[in-house]
C-alpha cells in the first residue's frame, strides 16, 4: 500500500503517524497550490456546513500520535482490539429488518468580518473536494444542531423483511454463525481489516450478514467495501456521529448470491478508509457477522451460480502490496483478462458495481463542460461533464451492456440533518445491476483469454447545443464487477455465433440553454436540459450441452435532466430521472427483466446577511426508486421471506418502491469578538411499499407509471415520519397485518412470521395498508406526473 500511502500523504490527508509529535490541527486541508476551487451548486453549499463545523467546540481531541494500536493495525490483522472509548458492539440480532445510523462535523477559525467569512467558505469547499478525492462523501454533521441525548441515536434504512432462521418454515437443521470482523476503523487509509473465514460445521444453503457499527464525535461519512479474497461482495457507506454516545445502526443483507464462496475458505477485506485527528474525532466500532440456515425457498431467481469470477484489479491474489482489488476511474486501466472462462458454461451474468465520490459524487447536478467557468467569477469553477453518466461494460472492447447509475446522496450530502435517523435510498447497500451476457458464451467459450472492461463517460458539449460521448471526466468512480456463470457437465464444451450488436450509439439531446447577465456584465443565471435515450441489444445463436437457442440481452434506458442554476451560481434547482428496462431473452421469451425508475429533485438556495453577519442555507430533496425484477435474478428478489406462506400467490415479479421528501436549513451567525452560532432543522416524510405481481407490468418504464406503481399483493408497507433527528410517526404492515403506530427512534420492521401471518385478498391487503395514510390525499404514491420523469411543482411549490 505504500503507492496509496504516498498519494495521501501527497494530498496531505495522510499524516505520517510515526513521526508525529502533536495532534494536528489542519492535516485535511491540502496546500494552496494543490486545491480545487470549490463548484458552485450542491456540493458549495453543503460546505458551509464544514466551516460552521470548525466554529464549533469538539468534545475529544484525538491526535494522529496518540490513537490506539487497533486504529493503526496493518492489514494482516484479523482483529483489532477494542477501542474503550466507544462501547463495544457484538451481536447476531433476532430482529432483521432494516435499521441505521447518522454523523458529526467540524470546521476553521472565525472571521474578523463577513466577506472573510465567505472567503473562509470557499477555502473550506475546496478543501473537501479534495478530502473527497479519497472517497469521503457527504460533510461530517453538525453536533450543535441537536439537542444532546442521554441515549444513542439509532439511525436505519428503510427495507423489506429478509428471509432468516427466525422465519423459516423448512430448515434443516440448527442455524450457525461465524464472527467475520470486530474491528474500529480509526485512521484506516490503506488499512483494511483483513481475516479469515472458514465454513461452518453445518449444513447450509442460504446465507445472511449483519453489519453493526457504533460511533461517537465528528466525523465525515465514508464508503465502506467489503471483498472475499478479489470479489467485491458489499457496498455500503457509514452515518454521520453525533456527540456522545454517538450513534448505532445495523443493516442485515442476504448474501446467498455468493453461496459458491461461502462453502470454501475465504479471505475476508473489509475497507472503510477513515481519518481520526484533532478535528475529526470519530472511529468507526464494527462488528460483522453472518449466519448460516437450510431452506429451500422457492421464487422466480436463479439458484446460486456455480462459479464467480472478479472481474477487478485483483491486487489481492497477485500480492500487490494492497489486497484492494476496486478500480479508480479515471487513472486506472478497469480491465481483467480471463484466461481459462469456463467452457461448460449454459450462462453467464455480469453484476457492476459503481457510484462516484469526490468532484464526481455529486455528478448529476454538474454543468455541461462549456458552462464550467460561467460563475468563475462569482462563485468559482464547477465541475463539468454534464449531469449525465453511464457505466459501460465491455467484452473484447465490444460494448455488452451498460449502467446508468442511480444518484445516491449519502448521509452528508445536501444537508445532514436530511439523513437523521432514517438514511437516504441506498445508503446502506449499494445496489448492483446485471447485464446478462449469455449471448457472448459462444466467444467466451472458445478457450482464449478474453478481457472485461469498464468505462465511465459523460458528456462533452458543443457550447450547449450538441453533445457526444466522453470520458474524460474528473476523480473518481469506484468500480468492480463479478461474472456469475452456471454450468452444464464437465467436459462439455458450449458453442453458436458470433454475438450480433445493435444500438451502440445513443441519441443526445441538450436544450434550453441560456445564461442571464446583469447590468454589470456578471453572469446571473443558467438553465440547460440534458436527455439522453439508448435502445440496445445483443444476440446470437448458443448451443449448450443441453439445449440450442437464440439468447439476446436488450436495454432500453431513458434519461432527463433539467437544472436552471441562479443567484450568480448559489442557487440550483435540478430535476433528474431514469426509467430503465433491462431484458435476458431465450428464444425470444424472457427469463429475467429488471425495470426502473428512480427520480431525484433537489433545490438548494443560500441567503448571505453582511449586516447581521448570518448566512442561511436551505435544501428540499425529494427522490424516489422503484424497481420491478422478473424471473431469474442472481440477487434476490425480496420475496424470499414470503415463500411458503399463505402470502405466496406464487408471484411472477417483486416490485419494491419508495420515496423520500424533506427540507432542511442550516443557519450560522458570525460577530466579530462574539461566539458564532448555529441552528439546523430537517424533516423527512418516507413510503415504502414492497409487494408480489402476478405478471411483469411493462408500464413501470412508462413515465405516467413509475413511482407508485402499487404491487398486485401487498406485502410490506412503511410510512414514516422525521422531525429534527426523531421518528415523530412510523405505521407500517408486513403480510396485511398493521403494527400499531410508534414514537421511537427505534422502531423497525419485525421479521415476518411464516405460522402467524393472515391472509388477505389482494384488495383487503392494499386497503390495510393504505389505510395508515391518513395524511395523504389519495392512498397511492405520488406518479411520475407529479414526480417523477414529467416532474413538476414539487420544489417549486416549497419555495414560494
Amino acid at each position: 500500500m505504500e503507492a496509496t500511502k504516498e498519494y495521501l500523504e501527497q494530498q496531505r490527508l495522510l499524516p505520517d503517524c510515526e513521526d508525529q509529535k502533536a495532534p494536528i490541527e489542519n492535516e485535511a486541508t491540502p496546500s494552496s497550490s494543490s486545491r480545487r476551487r470549490r463548484p458552485p451548486l450542491v456540493p458549495l453549499l453543503l460546505v458551509i456546513g464544514i466551516f460552521s463545523l470548525l466554529l464549533l467546540p469538539t468534545r475529544t481531541t484525538v491526535g494522529c500520535h496518540k490513537l490506539p494500536a487497533a486504529a493503526v493495525s496493518t492489514y494482516n490483522s484479523t482483529a483489532s482490539p477494542p477501542d474503550h472509548s466507544q462501547p463495544s458492539v457484538s451481536l447476531v440480532p433476532d430482529v432483521w429488518a432494516q435499521n441505521t445510523v447518522p454523523k458529526s462535523k467540524e470546521s476553521p477559525s472565525s472571521s474578523s468580518h463577513m466577506g472573510r467569512v465567505i472567503s473562509a467558505i470557499r477555502n473550506a469547499a475546496s478543501n473537501a473536494l479534495h478530502k473527497r478525492q479519497l472517497g469521503i462523501p457527504g460533510l461530517p454533521g453538525i453536533p450543535g444542531l441537536t439537542t444532546p441525548r442521554r441515549s444513542v441515536l439509532q439511525c436505519f434504512e428503510v427495507s423489506q423483511p429478509l428471509l432468516t432462521p427466525a422465519n423459516s418454515t423448512r430448515a434443516g437443521g440448527a442455524p450457525c454463525s461465524a464472527l467475520l470482523m470486530e474491528h474500529v476503523f480509526a485512521f484506516s487509509y490503506g488499512k483494511p481489516f483483513v481475516g479469515n473465514y472458514t465454513p461452518p460445521n453445518c449444513d447450509f444453503n442460504r446465507v445472511v450478514m449483519n453489519f453493526s457499527v457504533v460511533s461517537a464525535g465528528r466525523q465525515f461519512d465514508r464508503l465502506a467495501l467489503m471483498y472475499l479474497g478479489d470479489t467485491e461482495v458489499w457496498r455500503t457507506s457509514t452515518a454521520e456521529p453525533t456527540a456522545s454516545p454517538g450513534i448505532h445502526w445495523e443493516y442485515h443483507r442476504d448474501m446467498t448470491q455468493y453461496l459458491s464462496l461461502w462453502k470454501k475458505p475465504q479471505t475476508v477485506i473489509f475497507d472503510l478508509g477513515n481519518l481520526v485527528n484533532a478535528n475529526y474525532t470519530a472511529s468507526f466500532n464494527t462488528t460483522l457477522t453472518a449466519t448460516f440456515f437450510k431452506d429451500d425457498v422457492k421464487t422466480a431467481t436463479a439458484p446460486p451460480a456455480d462459479v464467480i469470477i472478479p472481474i477487478t484489479a485483483l491486487n489481492y491474489s497477485r500480492n500487490e502490496g494492497t489486497p484492494l482489488s476496486v478500480f479508480l476511474l479515471p487513472g486506472m486501466n478497469a480491465s481483467t483478462t480471463v484466461k481459462s472462462f469456463p467452457r461448460n458454461a449454459n450462462r453467464a451474468v455480469l453484476a457492476i458495481q459503481a457510484n462516484g465520490q469526490a468532484a464526481e459524487e455529486f455528478w448529476w447536478s454538474n454543468l455541461l463542460q462549456s458552462d464550467v467557468a460561467t460563475f468563475n467569477a462569482t462563485n468559482g469553477m464547477a465541475p463539468g461533464m454534464s449531469p449525465f453518466r453511464e457505466v459501460a461494460a465491455m467484452i473484447d472492447g465490444k460494448l455488452a451492456g451498460f449502467q446508468w447509475p442511480f444518484p445516491v446522496i449519502f448521509t452528508g450530502g445536501v444537508v445532514p440533518t436530511l439523513h437523521r435517523p432514517v438514511v437516504g435510498l441506498q445508503a446502506f447497500n449499494l445496489r448492483e445491476h446485471e447485464i446478462d451476457i449469455t449471448p457472448w458464451l459462444p466467444l467466451l467459450c472458445d478457450g482464449n483469454p478474453h478481457t472485461f472492461s469498464f468505462d465511465v463517460r459523460g458528456l462533452l458539449d458543443d457550447n450547449g447545443k450538441s453533445g457526444t460521448l466522453s470520458n474524460n471526466i474528473t476523480s473518481s468512480w469506484y468500480i468492480t464487477g463479478k461474472v456469475f456463470v452456471w454450468l452444464d457437465d464437465e467436459g462439455s464444451i458450449t458453442t453458436g455465433s458470433t454475438p450480433e450488436i445493435q444500438g451502440v450509439d445513443p441519441s443526445i439531446d441538450i436544450s434550453q440553454h441560456a445564461i442571464t447577465r446583469d447590468q454589470r456584465g456578471r453572469n446571473q443565471t443558467l438553465t440547460y436540459n440534458v436527455a439522453v435515450k439508448r435502445d440496445f441489444t445483443v444476440k446470437a445463436r448458443v448451443k449448450t450441452q443441453k439445449s440450442s437457442f437464440e439468447s439476446a440481452w436488450r436495454q432500453r434506458l431513458s434519461y432527463d435532466n433539467k437544472n436552471n442554476v441562479t443567484n450568480y451560481g448559489q442557487d440550483q434547482v435540478t430535476r433528474f430521472g431514469v426509467l430503465g428496462s433491462d431484458t435476458a431473452f431465450s428464444d425470444q421469451k424472457t427469463i429475467y427483466g429488471q425495470d426502473y425508475n428512480y427520480p431525484l429533485a433537489v433545490d438548494m438556495r443560500i441567503q448571505n446577511s453582511p449586516q447581521t453577519g448570518t448566512m442561511t442555507l436551505s435544501a428540499g430533496m425529494n427522490q424516489g426508486m422503484t424497481f420491478q425484477i422478473a424471473g431469474r435474478s442472481v440477487f434476490p428478489d425480496g420475496l424470499e421471506a414470503f415463500a411458503g406462506t399463505r402470502n405466496d400467490k406464487n408471484f411472477t415479479a417483486s416490485i419494491l418502491s419508495t420515496f423520500r421528501e424533506g427540507s432542511a436549513t442550516f443557519q450560522q451567525t458570525i460577530i466579530p469578538g462574539r461566539p458564532s452560532t448555529s441552528t439546523g432543522s430537517g424533516n423527512i416524510r418516507q413510503e415504502f411499499s414492497f409487494g408480489g405481481n402476478f405478471e411483469r407490468y411493462p408500464e413501470i418504464f412508462n413515465a405516467t407509471a413509475g413511482i407508485g406503481s402499487q404491487p398486485d399483493v401487498m406485502l410490506y408497507y412503511r410510512n414514516l415520519t422525521v422531525a429534527n433527528n426523531a421518528v415523530t410517526r412510523d405505521r407500517e404492515t408486513i403480510a396485511g397485518r398493521r403494527n400499531n403506530e410508534v414514537s421511537s427512534a427505534t422502531a423497525t420492521a419485525p421479521s415476518v412470521d411464516r405460522n402467524v401471518v393472515s391472509e388477505s385478498a389482494p384488495d383487503q391487503v392494499y386497503f390495510d395498508a393504505a389505510s395508515s395514510r391518513d395524511d395523504f390525499a389519495a392512498p397511492r404514491f405520488p406518479t411520475a406526473a407529479k414526480f417523477g420523469v414529467g416532474y413538476g411543482p414539487f420544489m417549486e411549490r416549497r419555495w414560494q
